[in-house]
């Protein structure tokens, strides 16, 4: 399947969307996982949500993402900081 080749999906008795495995692995959609829904110039648009741990992990423009380590020690040094406030 290419980038931009549609792809027929099923839609349940409820409005229940079924997708393909394909398109489900390459968007990022999970089984269980949570996904963001927009309607633009007609079409629905469906992407998964991204959590705080995948948003950390984006890279960011001249910037390296932040590990969960360093989240940690940052936040340690923070609530120290407050603490002397």
């Amino acid at each position: 399947m290419s980038e931009s080749e549609a792809v027929e999906v099923s839609v349940g008795k409820k409005g229940e969307i079924y997708t393909t495995q394909e398109l489900r692995d390459r968007s990022g959609i999970t089984p269980g996982g949570r996904v963001v829904a927009i309607v633009v110039d007609g079409k629905l648009v469906i992407e998964p949500k991204k959590d705080a741990l995948s948003l950390l992990r984006m890279p960011r423009a001249g910037m390296r993402p932040v590990t969960l380590k360093e989240l940690r020690e940052h936040r340690e040094e923070l609530a120290k900081e407050l603490e002397k406030r």
